[in-house]
């Protein structure tokens, strides 16, 4: 587990000088170690250029640590997160939220919405039967279990939903077979929506501004595009025909990872808040601290902005009890505190990001709510002592 500590400037006091912080995955015995760098992992710095490490003791060996126990007492330790990679994200699906929280990396995790979502207008909608519209404008959809929805519109079809979109049921469309996506190079998700409804294309696309969940069936002739803000989750079957699948946004599913495409459209968002009811986007961190070692959780913190809504940090028991790809509802039990889970264990922290519709008719920007820093703080197991 490595951490950037230290990155001086060449006209520094310690001019060139990067300190890197190596700490190990799982707790280690009392005892000297060779941390030996694998030969085909090389450190480099951002322009690319090997860093150079000095001859002794030779890097190429590797470097000794040594060990020592403490003088007895527990040793409190900390973590922080900054959001700069994604190596701690779980893609395991939070319960009762519109869509997964975007932690892409960039130093946050936000509430990220496409502007194609439409403006919710139609509010809570569930499809049934055949459909004859080819632009719907919802604040969630849903195609129940047990039903067998048919999109009977000519030309384009779109189905927005500014949260969650779901297809329990069976989503199907005939007859457009001949359909072929176009280029989209360089061009926004809301850039090739009005350059094809313009051209009068026979595509179907679904965008969410959350989730889009399929654990039906969607049954498509011609082109089918799925775009997501959330994350998407396929657990049931999309069938759509070869290299016409494209998949926008985070996520897909083992029964179309194979077969489906990604293309280089960018989800933009939208200028000013779109919303016609309250959301909830949120995303679960894996194991915390990576490297284990924890006798009791001595608190937490972290930072952010309240953007259109608010940001919130929880926390859960590490071991989760999961089905169809997200925590089971009934053992969902999240706590305000980590003090509050059972001691001599790791943690998931629970981050939730929480949007409003404007409160009047004023026109009001759209600013995400964003979190950018979590510190967790704890006291380590104490080695045991072994026989001499």
């Amino acid at each position: 587990w490595l951490r950037l500590l230290e990155n001086e400037h060449p006209s520094g006091a310690r001019a060139g000088v990067a300190v890197i912080e190596v700490r190990p995955r799982k707790s280690l015995s009392v005892g000297t170690y060779l941390l030996r760098p694998d030969a085909d992992l090389h450190l480099r710095d951002f322009a690319g250029n090997r860093v150079w490490l000095p001859p002794v003791p030779s890097s190429a060996q590797g470097f000794v640590l040594e060990v020592r126990e403490g003088d007895g007492d527990l040793a409190t330790q900390s973590m922080e997160l900054d959001f700069l990679d994604t190596s701690l994200r779980s893609p395991i699906g939070v319960p009762d939220t519109d869509g997964t929280a975007t932690w892409s990396g960039d130093g946050t995790v936000r509430l990220r919405i496409p502007a194609a979502c439409g403006s919710g207008i139609e509010g809570e909608v569930s499809l049934e039967g055949d459909v004859d519209t080819d632009d719907l404008n919802s604040l969630r959809l849903n195609v129940p279990k047990g039903v067998r929805t048919g999109l009977t519109a000519p030309g384009l079809i779109v189905l927005r939903s500014q949260g969650s979109l779901r297809i329990d049921g069976v989503l199907e469309r005939r007859g457009n077979g001949a359909a072929v996506f176009d280029d989209p190079s360089a061009l926004t998700v809301s850039q090739w929506l009005a350059r094809a409804k313009s051209a009068e294309r026979e595509w179907t696309v679904l965008v969410a501004g959350g989730d889009i969940i399929v654990s039906g069936e969607v049954l498509m002739d011609g082109p089918l595009a799925l775009i997501a803000g959330g994350r998407i989750r396929i657990v049931g079957e999309v069938k759509a025909p070869a290299g016409r699948l494209w998949l926008v946004g985070e996520g897909g599913g083992l029964s179309v990872d194979s077969l489906a495409l990604h293309p280089s459209l960018r989800i933009d968002e939208p200028l000013n808040n779109p919303l016609a009811g309250p959301l909830t986007f949120a995303v679960l961190s894996s194991p915390l601290p990576p490297w284990g070692g924890v006798d009791r959780w001595l608190g937490a913190s972290g930072s952010g902005r309240n953007g259109v809504g608010a940001w919130r940090i929880m926390f859960l028991p590490q071991d989760l009890e999961i089905s169809g790809a997200q925590v089971r509802g009934d053992s969902f039990d999240p706590k305000d505190d980590p003090r509050l889970l059972p001691p001599k264990g790791g943690l998931r922290l629970l981050i939730q990001v929480s949007a409003l519709p404007p409160s009047g008719v004023a026109v009001e920007p759209w600013v995400s709510p964003v979190v950018d820093r979590a510190e967790l703080r704890w006291e380590r197991i104490r080695l045991e002592e072994k026989p001499r």
